[in-house]
This record gives C-alpha cells, sequence and structure tokens, in this order.
C-alpha cells in the first residue's frame, strides 16, 4: 500500500510504503492475544482495567472536546472517493460494495458533520464480479489556518502535561505512603 500526500500545489509531497505483513506477524498477534486473554482471567483483574478504560474515557472526551473546536475552522473544499472492490465471487463482491458504501456514507456524515463542507462530496464504489481486487482513489483538499493548528496543538499539548503531572503526583503519593513507617 503507498499513502501520498501533497500540499501546497504539489511543492511538498511525502510518500508513505506500508509493507505486506507476514504470516509469522499474524501468529504473533494470535499469541499476543491469547496473553492478552490470560491476563484478564482474575475478577481484580478486570476491576482495574474498568477503572483504567474510564479514565480512558474521560481523557478520549477533552481531546474530543479541543479537537472539535479546532474542526470547526476547516474547510472542506474538495473530496472525492472511489472505491473498486472485487472478491471473485458475485455474491460475496455485492455484500462487500454494499457494506464499503455504508462505511463511506457513514464516514462522509461523521467529517460533514465536524468539518465546514463548501462542496458535497463525490464518492462511488465500482464492484468487479470477474477477479478479485481492490482498490481506492481519494482526493481531498483541507483549508485551515495555521495558527488555528498551532493553537489546538498547544491545548492538547497543555492537557498532556497536566496529565503526566497529576500521574506522577498521583506515584509520588503512593510512594510516600508506601515508604511510611519503613527505613530504607
Amino acid at each position: 500500500m503507498t499513502i501520498k500526500l501533497r500540499s501546497w500545489f504539489g511543492l511538498i509531497r511525502y510518500t508513505i510504503h506500508v509493507p505486506e505483513r507476514d504470516k509469522d506477524d499474524s501468529e504473533k498477534i494470535h499469541k499476543g492475544k491469547m496473553a492478552a486473554e490470560d491476563a484478564i482471567n482474575s475478577a481484580g483483574d478486570f476491576f482495574s482495567s474498568a477503572e483504567d478504560i474510564k479514565e480512558i474515557l474521560g481523557h478520549i472526551g477533552a481531546v474530543h472536546r479541543i479537537m472539535k473546536n479546532f474542526l470547526r475552522k476547516v474547510r472542506l473544499s474538495k473530496f472525492e472517493c472511489h472505491t473498486s472492490i472485487g472478491a471473485g465471487d458475485a455474491a460475496l463482491t455485492a455484500v462487500l460494495s454494499g457494506g464499503i458504501l455504508a462505511l463511506q456514507s457513514w464516514i462522509i456524515a461523521l467529517l460533514c458533520m465536524y468539518v465546514t463542507c463548501k462542496i458535497v462530496p463525490s464518492y462511488s464504489v465500482t464492484s468487479v464480479f470477474q477477479k478479485p481486487a481492490a482498490g481506492i482513489v481519494l482526493s481531498c483538499i483541507f483549508q485551515f489556518r495555521l495558527g488555528k493548528a498551532i493553537l489546538a496543538g498547544i491545548k492538547l499539548f497543555r492537557y498532556w502535561k497536566s496529565i503526566h503531572a497529576e500521574s506522577e503526583k498521583d506515584s509520588m503519593q503512593n510512594f510516600a505512603a508506601d515508604s511510611n513507617g519503613q527505613t530504607f
């Protein structure tokens, strides 16, 4: 897979090549999943992980507010997404095409909900019934003021620093509570 990013009328270009995954990697992932399932078996681990999830959701909410304020200022002036999909089997290809079309529609609706759309997005899914195939062409132009992006970055950085300051404060209090009455 290749991802190409261009900015400033092609003056700044960046290409990312994503290599294919080996079967060895998928075996490692499967072994990692099995180890993760074994680690969450006890009830104490379950409740501590539930508290961690609650804390993470609180952080996600704060980051969401910062990003939502920034995205209100972003303008979408071009959006074209054309996908072609084929599985070799006509019935499976039809199901995949419908699913991809629904996913594209959902993503575009979500995008238009957060940014200011100057145009109506163009998207399509083409079914290739004869052979297995997959392809996507995505072309979009987002416009935003650099100062607004910097301001959002500063807000995210300040929020991240405040989280680390709280976690360091908590760890120091836990260390002080553990070391009371003990001599080293």
